[in-house]
C-alpha cells in the first residue's frame, strides 16, 4: 500500500484526495489561524491518519475544522487533535466524518484533547458524525481539562522543579508523531507558558 506524507505549518485551505489502497499521513501544526482541510477516501482501501496540533494565547486564536468523507467502502480515518490555550488564548476546532450511503464496513475515529493553561483560555470542540451507511464503525470524544494536578506532584515530589515538571507534561501531550522542525516550536510555545 503506498503511503502519501503531508506536514503543513498554519494550514489555511487544504482539499486531499486519497485513492484506492493507499495511506495517507498528514500532520498539521496550527499556531494562531483559520485552518479548513477536507479529505476525500475516494476508493476502496483508502486510509486517512490525520495529526492535528495547535497552539492558541492571547495574540493567537485558532479555528480550525477538518471533514473527512468516506466515498468507498472499506475506508478508515483517524483524526487526532490535541492543543493548548494559554493566557487569553481561544480555540474552536470542528471536526466531521461523512460516511456516505451506499458504502459498507467504513471505520471513522475522531479524538480530541485540549488543554487550558490559563483561567482565561476558551477551547470549544464540535465532533460530529455523519453516517449514511450501515456496517461502519464510528466513534468520536473531546475532552478538555488543565495538567494533572497529581502527576505534576508525583512528578515535583522525584526531583523535578514544577517548571521542568510542567514541561515534560506538555512535551509528553503534543507528542504524536511530528516532525523536528514542528517539534521545536512547539517546544519553544511550552516553554513561553511553563
Amino acid at each position: 500500500m503506498p503511503i502519501i506524507k503531508k506536514s503543513f505549518v498554519n494550514l489555511v485551505e487544504e482539499s486531499l484526495h486519497v485513492p484506492a489502497h493507499t495511506h495517507m499521513q498528514l500532520y498539521c501544526l496550527q499556531m494562531g489561524s483559520r485552518g479548513h482541510l477536507t479529505v476525500s477516501l475516494d476508493g476502496e482501501g483508502a486510509r486517512a491518519d490525520i495529526q492535528v496540533a495547535y497552539l492558541s494565547d492571547t495574540q493567537h486564536a485558532n479555528d480550525f475544522t477538518c471533514e473527512v468523507y468516506h466515498k468507498a467502502s472499506q475506508t478508515i480515518s483517524h483524526q487526532n487533535i490535541v492543543g493548548g490555550a494559554a493566557q487569553a488564548g481561544q480555540a474552536h476546532i470542528n471536526s466531521l466524518i461523512h460516511i456516505q450511503e451506499g458504502v459498507a464496513r467504513c471505520e471513522g475515529y475522531q479524538q480530541h484533547k485540549g488543554l487550558l493553561l490559563s483561567p482565561d483560555a476558551l477551547i470549544s470542540c464540535v465532533p460530529e458524525l455523519n453516517i449514511y451507511a450501515e456496517d461502519v464503525i464510528c466513534t468520536h470524544g473531546s475532552a478538555i481539562g488543565a495538567l494533572d494536578k497529581l502527576a505534576l506532584f508525583y512528578m515535583c515530589s522525584r526531583g523535578l522543579s514544577e517548571q521542568e515538571a510542567k514541561k515534560m507534561l506538555l512535551l509528553g501531550f503534543f507528542d504524536i508523531g511530528f516532525e523536528k522542525e514542528a517539534l521545536q516550536q512547539i517546544e519553544k510555545w511550552v516553554e513561553s507558558y511553563v
